[in-house]
C-alpha cells in the first residue's frame, strides 16, 4: 500500500483538454470561445416578462435572459484571460467587463425591450483595483496597470491572513475563529506590504468584484451587504450594530481604509436586491442593447446567488422549511455548503452567520471545499490510463465513460453496490487545503491504496474513490452544523458536478439525505435574475420570487441497505483518521527526526 500527499499542479495544456471532455454532455457554456444559444423559446413568447441574469465566473462571462418563471430562455458565454503564476492568479477589470457587455448585447438582441423588467449582477469573489481617477490600477506583481483584479483563490496573502488571525480579534467569530487567503483585507495588507507605491499610495477605490459591476453599470459607488459580509470583516452582527470596524483595520495595519468614513471601501452599503441609484446609465444601456434606467439590482458574490437560485425549488414530499435545507453549490474549482436559519448559529469552521445574505431576517452560514470538480480534474490528468483513454472515448463526457466503466467492474465481481470496488483505496480531496469544518489550509491531498497499474480500471477506481471524499467531505461538514443547532433533512445540488449520477448517488447515499437535483442546474444565474426581479418589483420579496423562479426538482433518496450504509461508515471512519494521521505526521516532523522512530 502507498500513501500520497498531494497538491493540485496540473499542466494547463492537458488539463484544459480534460476539463472539455469532463464537460461534454453538461450544458456548460463557458469553454472556449462564444457561443449563444436559444434555449425553451417555444415556451416562453416574446412579449412575457423577463430578467437579464450577468455572471463573471473564473475566467468566463456569461449572460442569460430568464422568464420570470425560472427558465433560461437564451444564453451566451465567453472567456476572458485569467493570469495564473505561482501564489497570483490575476485579471483586468476592463477585460471582464467588456467581455459581459458582449454577452448581454447577445442575449438582449431583437428582443421586447419593454418586457425587459431588470438586471442583475453577481460574480466569482475577487478584489478590483481603482486609482482616484477611477482608472485601473495595478495589484500585480508584474506593476502591469491593467492587471487590477486579484481572485479569492489567490494564496499570495496566506502570511496577512496569518497575521489577521493572531489579532484574535472577535471579528474572526464570523469567520469560523480563523480567516484564510481569501479575505480581501488580507489582500489589501499585501498590497501596502508589497506595492505601496505602485498601487496603495495612489488606490481610489477596492472592490469587490460584483460591486465593481454595479458600478459600471449605474455609476454609484453603493456597496452591497452580501458581497461586504461574504468577503470582508463588514459586520451585520447578532446584537444588531451592523458597519466597518475602524479599531480592526487599525490592528492588522491599514488604518487607512477607516478615512473618510470608510469610502476607499465603501461607505454606503445597501442589502442584496434593492434597486441601485435611478439605474442603468444612458451610455451603458445602449451598448447593452437594453433600456436606460433599468433596474439594476445590489449584487451578492456568485456561490450566494447559487443558493438562491436553489433554496426555493419545488419538490414533492420534501420539507419547504427552507432551514432544513442545505445547499450545495458547485463551481469550476470548488464547492460552497449553505445552510438558513431563523437564530444565528457560530460554527467553527463554518463562515457566519450572516444576516440578509440571501433571505432578508435570515441568517447563513457559509462552509465550503477548496476542491470538487477541480480535485476529479486533478486525478484524472494525472493518470497514465488518461491519454489512451481520451482516444477512444470521442465526444462522451469522461465521468460518463468511467461511470459505466464502474458499473460493469461491479457487475462483473457480483457486487451489489459500485461503492465496494474502492475498499482499499481512501482520499482526502483536499489538495488546496481544508476550508471546513478544520480551516486548516495547510492540510494536503492524501491517497491510500496506490499500486503500480497503470489500467483504465485503476483510472475508475481512483476516481470513484474521490468521489467518495468529497461525499465523506460533504458529511464532515454536515456533522459540524448539525452539533451547532441546524438541522438538515436534505441536500440541494446546483452546478454541472451535481448532474453526474454517480456523485448525486453517493452523496445521498454517504449523508443518507435526500439528494434534490434542479431541473435548472445553472443556479447561478437564476439566483442572479432573482436578485434582477426583487428590484423591479416583479415580485414583492425574495420569498415570492424563489418560489415561483427556482422550479422543479428531483428527488433521489438515500439506500436503505444494511451492508452498503456499514461500509461508507467504515469509509468515512477511515477518511476521519487519515486527517488525523497527517496531522500526527505533521508533528513528528515538526519536533525533528529525533523525536520519530525513524532511523537514517
Amino acid at each position: 500500500m502507498a500513501l500520497l500527499f498531494f497538491s493540485r499542479r496540473i499542466i494547463a495544456g492537458t488539463r484544459s483538454e480534460i476539463h472539455s471532455r469532463i464537460q461534454n454532455g453538461y450544458k456548460k457554456y463557458y469553454a472556449s470561445g462564444s457561443e449563444t444559444d436559444h434555449l425553451d423559446k417555444d415556451q416562453v413568447q416574446n412579449d412575457e416578462i423577463k430578467l437579464v441574469a450577468a455572471h463573471v465566473g473564473s475566467g468566463y462571462c456569461r449572460a442569460a435572459l430568464v422568464s420570470i418563471k425560472g427558465e433560461l430562455v437564451k444564453l451566451a458565454a465567453m472567456p476572458y484571460k485569467v493570469f495564473h503564476q505561482g501564489v497570483f492568479s490575476e485579471a483586468s477589470s476592463e477585460s471582464i467587463w467588456n467581455t459581459l457587455v458582449k454577452c448581454i448585447e447577445k442575449v438582449t438582441d431583437q428582443e421586447n425591450l419593454d418586457k425587459i423588467r431588470g438586471i442583475g449582477f453577481i460574480a466569482i469573489p475577487a478584489l478590483v483595483c481603482l486609482d482616484a481617477n477611477r482608472n485601473p490600477l495595478t495589484a500585480s506583481a508584474s506593476r502591469d496597470p491593467n492587471i487590477n483584479v486579484i481572485f479569492h483563490y489567490d494564496t499570495r496573502s496566506s502570511l496577512e491572513a496569518d497575521k489577521v488571525n493572531a489579532t484574535h480579534h472577535a471579528l474572526l467569530k464570523y469567520f469560523g475563529e480563523r480567516v484564510l487567503h481569501g479575505l480581501e483585507e488580507s489582500k489589501l495588507m499585501w498590497l501596502k506590504n508589497n506595492l505601496k507605491e505602485d498601487c496603495w499610495d495612489q488606490v481610489g477605490h477596492f472592490f469587490e468584484l460584483t460591486d465593481f459591476l454595479t458600478w459600471k453599470a449605474t455609476g454609484s459607488f453603493v456597496r452591497s451587504s452580501g458581497t461586504l459580509i461574504a468577503q470582508w470583516t463588514y459586520e451585520i452582527a447578532v446584537n444588531g450594530n451592523e458597519g466597518w470596524n475602524a479599531q480592526f483595520m487599525e490592528k492588522i495595519g491599514i488604518p487607512e481604509m477607516a478615512e473618510d468614513n470608510f469610502r476607499k471601501i465603501g461607505s454606503v452599503v445597501q442589502r442584496p436586491g434593492t434597486p441601485i441609484a435611478d439605474g442603468l446609465l444612458e451610455k451603458v444601456a445602449k451598448e447593452m442593447g437594453l433600456p436606460e434606467k433599468l433596474p439594476v439590482a445590489s449584487g451578492i458574490p456568485d456561490g450566494l446567488a447559487g443558493c438562491l437560485g436553489l433554496i426555493g425549488c419545488k419538490v414533492e414530499n420534501i420539507a419547504d422549511d427552507i432551514t432544513n435545507r442545505m445547499c450545495i453549490v458547485f463551481g469550476t474549482r470548488a464547492a460552497s455548503h449553505f445552510v438558513l436559519s431563523r437564530d444565528p448559529y457560530f460554527v467553527k469552521g463554518v463562515n457566519g452567520p450572516f444576516r440578509d445574505s440571501v433571505f432578508p431576517n435570515m441568517w447563513l452560514n457559509h462552509a465550503g471545499q477548496t476542491t470538487a470538480e477541480s480535485a476529479l480534474e486533478y486525478i484524472i490528468t494525472a493518470h497514465p490510463a488518461t491519454p489512451e483513454m481520451t482516444k477512444q472515448i470521442g465526444h462522451m463526457s469522461v465521468y460518463t465513460y468511467l461511470n459505466k466503466i464502474l458499473k460493469i467492474k461491479a457487475q462483473k465481481k457480483k457486487l451489489s453496490a459500485t461503492s465496494f470496488l474502492t475498499k482499499d483505496i481512501h482520499v482526502i480531496p483536499d489538495f488546496d487545503g481544508n476550508k471546513s469544518p478544520l480551516s486548516d489550509p495547510s492540510i494536503r491531498g492524501m491517497i491510500s491504496g496506490l499500486s503500480l497499474t497503470t489500467s483504465l480500471e485503476s483510472l475508475a477506481y481512483l476516481y470513484l474513490a474521490t468521489i467518495q471524499s468529497l461525499a465523506y467531505s460533504t458529511r464532515h461538514i454536515m456533522s459540524g452544523l448539525a452539533q451547532q443547532g441546524h438541522e438538515i433533512k436534505c441536500i440541494l445540488i446546483g452546478g454541472d458536478l451535481g448532474q453526474n449520477s454517480l456523485f448525486a448517488n453517493l452523496q445521498k447515499d454517504v449523508c443518507q439525505m435526500p439528494i434534490v437535483s434542479p431541473q435548472e442546474p445553472r443556479s447561478k444565474l437564476i439566483g442572479a435574475a432573482i436578485l434582477a426581479a426583487v428590484a423591479s418589483k416583479t415580485f414583492p420579496d425574495f420569498r415570492h420570487a424563489s418560489r415561483e423562479m427556482c422550479g422543479m426538482g428531483q428527488v433521489v433518496l438515500p439506500t436503505t441497505n444494511a451492508d452498503e450504509i456499514s461500509y461508507h461508515e467504515r469509509k468515512y471512519q477511515v477518511f476521519l483518521k487519515m486527517y488525523d494521521h497527517q496531522l500526527q505526521y505533521r508533528k513528528i516532523m515538526s519536533g525533528g527526526l529525533e523525536n520519530s522512530n525513524c532511523k537514517i
